[in-house]
């Protein structure tokens, strides 16, 4: 290796946040010690079962880690141990997220953490392997963050380790192509002897590496889209063709028995299609296209899927959106002993999207229409049937996006009475937007009422065992300009949450809230979804 929240939180949460009432600034005076929150949020993690402690641990030790603290280490460190005593699939995600929090410090033990996450069988069904639901282990995003930060400490003298590192990969998964991405730009643009050198290496493993069907994300397509800048057009042009021939192969390699149903936005009109394959082709279309416009005619003319299917934009890139639902018109005779059934029967269907993704697409149109017509936006929100969507509007038009402070006051108040009419998710769902507005415009008591509140659902729904994927969402969206804005009155909110695992999740947030809007934090984010 080279050197180098319950009804009796809220009558105390207000009463604590109301005894500070001169906690309105983020100067100084109000300054946090957020090591100091992290240290009592890993305290807390003692208290609580192992799979609730989990999530505690990933939070502190990625805080930690960026904010450099000496427990980073061993937090992470702890954390990966920690999997050990938890089912299979939750062990994976917890040691890559040990992995991704150790790279901020060591990124030797980070890589060395990596390669000991092993994958769960991927799932079968009559003796087939069922390709479109293959996952990486570990995940794209985590060995492309770990390989990164490995480089950036060691430099060239450290390509090696990460060569070997990414073979180890590719024995269960495919070969990490992406995660040399960020690599080959840096390397093409300071060292371009070595850069050449690490996409030979690509290209070589690219013609041998066993290829796992993946319609989600084509690892080889996505470090060229990546790396496309910095490739000659030349390298372009062949690891477009390795690409295309890896894809079509493997088509050739899967049982024909398996039928299913892709759908893939890259516009206005969605794409759909039977096969992997041609969904695979179709993502990554504009992507050979830019590497290889004969190639990319040529299976337009040889595959009518394809070819029936919106031509994505000239000169894009990106594989746009995919939902899929995958069955099997098995057939009989296949060697499998069973009968085919009578009709397609549904193997694994992605669940529906929730209510609040839809949502969310209903109240960004308003509020894009919102700049430009006041007037008709409000008439959409008022049109709404849905009443958090309504809330969700009204709230966002108050912080400032139509008008004038008074009817901004009286649309706070709307969104604040359709808000108490909801319950759970939902409550907590338009109460964040009632908060975010209440900081836009500096009004003290409606956030403060706003992030009570949200505590005293989010307590109720965590005792009921719910999984409370809002919460992230407070985290990012609100919780760092609380703490910015009225810090003291935002911890002594959270300090009366009587759910230990809530109340330790939030002070670890709150300790990493300085650093929101740098990339590092989005990707804590992301690591502990």
């Amino acid at each position: 290796m080279p050197s180098p929240l319950l009804p009796s939180l809220f009558g105390v949460a207000i009463l604590a946040i109301g005894q500070i009432v001169g906690d309105n600034s983020s100067n100084s005076g109000n300054e946090i010690d957020r090591p100091a929150l992290l240290r009592e949020a890993h305290e807390l993690a003692s208290q609580v079962a192992p799979e609730e402690r989990a999530g505690i641990l990933s939070r502190v030790a990625h805080g930690a880690g960026i904010l450099k603290i000496p427990e980073a280490k061993s937090w992470s460190q702890e954390l990966f141990d920690l999997a050990a005593n938890l089912k299979r699939q939750e062990r994976e995600t917890v040691q890559e997220s040990a992995a991704s929090a150790m790279s901020n410090v060591d990124p030797a033990a980070a890589l060395t953490m990596l390669l000991a996450v092993k994958p769960a069988p991927p799932p079968e069904f009559r003796g087939h392997v069922f390709a479109p639901f293959h996952h990486n282990v570990p995940e794209t995003q985590t060995t492309s963050a770990i390989f990164t930060r490995y480089f950036e400490h060691y430099g060239v003298a450290g390509l090696p380790e990460l060569e070997r590192a990414a073979q180890n990969l590719a024995t269960h998964g495919d070969y990490p192509f992406s995660a040399w991405s960020k690599i080959v730009v840096k390397l093409r643009a300071t060292d371009s002897r070595q850069g050449q050198h690490v996409v030979k290496k690509i290209l070589n493993a690219a013609a041998v590496a066993p290829y796992q069907p993946d319609p989600m994300q084509d690892e080889l397509m996505q470090f060229l889209i990546e790396s496309s800048p910095v490739l000659p057009a030349s390298t372009k042009r062949e690891l477009v063709q390795i690409g295309v021939k890896r894809i079509l192969d493997s088509s050739q390699k899967d049982s024909d028995d398996w039928r299913g149903e892709y759908n893939i936005a890259m516009g206005p009109n969605p794409a759909k299609f039977t096969n992997s394959t041609d969904a695979t082709l179709y993502r990554y279309l504009a992507t050979i296209r830019n590497g290889d416009p004969e190639l990319a005619d040529s299976l337009l003319k040889t595959r009518p899927e394809l070819a029936a299917a919106p031509q994505p934009e000239a000169g894009g890139t990106r594989g746009g959106f995919m939902s899929i639902s995958v069955r099997s018109s098995a057939r009989s005779g296949s060697g499998s002993g069973l009968e085919a059934p009578s009709a397609p029967r549904v193997l694994r269907e992605p669940p529906r999207l929730p209510p609040q993704f839809t949502r969310e697409r209903d109240v960004m149109n308003i509020i894009k229409e919102s700049s430009s017509d006041p007037k008709g936006a409000l008439a959409a929100a008022d049109a709404l049937n849905d009443d958090v969507a309504r809330a969700k509007v009204y709230a966002q038009l108050a912080s400032g996006r139509c008008c004038d402070p008074g009817t901004a006051a009286e649309l706070l108040t709307k969104a604040n009475a359709l808000c108490a009419r909801q319950d759970g998710e939902d409550q907590m769902d338009c109460l964040i937007d009632i908060a975010s507005a209440s900081l836009t415009r500096n009004d003290a008591k409606s956030y403060e009422d706003a992030v009570a509140r949200f505590f005293q659902v989010a307590s109720q729904a965590q005792k009921r065992g719910r999984d409370l994927s809002l919460i992230s969402r407070l985290n990012v969206g609100v919780l760092a300009r609380g703490i910015d804005s009225y810090p003291q009155r935002t911890l002594a909110a959270i300090r009366t949450i009587p759910d230990i695992k809530l109340r330790a999740e939030y002070l670890a947030d709150a300790g990493m809230a300085n650093i929101r809007g740098r990339r590092e934090y989005g990707e804590i984010v992301m690591d502990m979804e």
